[in-house]
């Protein structure tokens, strides 16, 4: 996620704002000349072995970043909702693994390990088609791989809460999309986070927007998640407000009020990975329901994950995305 309230933090939450991301760093490239006198011939052996690997690079460091594909992308800890131990090793030329999740959260999630491609806190990724007016975005087109965890936390402190029944109405100003089913919020015991041994996160797109496209602040727009996957009690910021089809599949939609606005699409059914997803189609959903503008401009895509209780494993095997085939 980026540096709002996370679409990932329990419903109803106050505007609690996260940590700025740091600007990336570029990938070093170290050359190392290595000089050996074979014996009685003076032979100068330069460069590395034949055939070996620069080591995967990793970090632990809060808003540790590094570019990846030539910069064309960059992968970020993003640990911004908690203090446990987190680190992310690449994985590939598009990936990367999170070797190291050590989080307890019931209330949120502990950060968002991620990988992007655009603008991001004044930094943009190399030959990026972003930002983009939303009027003239064309196809923004995604594909991503990812798999599950691969540890077991420790059991968490059960915590309930309990609401009353409501059905939702759609926010001032919105419009519904043609075929849109109203959703009523079930009534009820909610329990927060039930003491188990089950990992709980979630697997989900980041898209950005502000009003202007050269920014280098938090974008001021709308926050827009596409949510893949999902574990038992992790929901996004707001409340459901209808069912809609995007790209030949169902999608909840969920709107929460936080600044800026956060509106989340979350799959019916649950994928791992997904071929030319069409981002565009999304933000077109969106600009219907009048939380994204026509003016405004997409400033970046993100793809990762939200781990709240543990997430060591959780891996993005390969990513891509591209607007109008570039």
């Amino acid at each position: 996620m980026g540096p709002s309230v996370s679409a990932g933090q329990a419903a109803g939450s106050s505007g609690a704002q996260r940590p700025g991301r740091h600007r990336a760093r570029r990938p070093l490239v170290v050359v190392a000349l290595v000089a050996a006198l074979a014996a009685g011939l003076g032979a100068l052996i330069v460069g590395p072995t034949m055939g070996s690997a620069a080591a995967p690079r990793r970090t632990c460091e809060q808003f540790g970043s590094m570019g990846v594909s030539g910069d064309k992308y960059v992968i970020q800890n993003s640990r911004w909702g908690a203090s446990t131990a987190q680190c992310i090793t690449e994985n590939g030329p598009t990936g990367f693994i999170v070797d190291t999740a050590e989080h307890t959260n019931n209330q949120g999630p502990a950060g968002y390990p991620s990988i992007y491609r655009g603008c991001n806190y004044g930094y943009c990724t190399k030959d990026s088609p972003f930002p983009a007016m939303v009027s003239q975005l064309g196809t923004v087109r995604s594909s991503w791989d990812t798999s599950g965890p691969t540890a077991v936390p420790a059991a968490v402190p059960a915590t309930t809460t309990t609401k009353a029944a409501t059905t939702t109405k759609a926010p001032a100003g919105t419009t519904t999309a043609p075929g849109a089913t109203p959703t009523t919020a079930p009534a009820a015991t909610t329990t927060a986070a039930p003491a188990s041994r089950v990992q709980q996160y979630n697997t989900a797109y980041d898209v950005w927007f502000h009003p202007t496209k050269d920014y280098a602040g938090r974008p001021a727009g709308a926050e827009m998640m596409i949510w893949l996957n999902r574990t038992s009690w992790v929901q996004p910021i707001g409340k459901p407000y209808y069912d809609v089809t995007i790209a030949g599949t169902k999608w909840t939609v969920w709107y929460g009020a936080a600044n800026p606005p956060v509106i989340s699409y979350v799959r019916k059914t649950p994928v791992t990975s997904v071929k030319d997803l069409p981002i565009e189609a999304f933000t077109r959903d969106a600009m219907l329901r009048g939380v994204v503008k026509p003016t405004w401009y997409m400033q970046s895509v993100q793809a990762g994950f939200e781990p709240w209780t543990g997430g060591t494993g959780l891996t993005t095997k390969s990513f891509s995305v591209t607007r109008n085939g570039k």
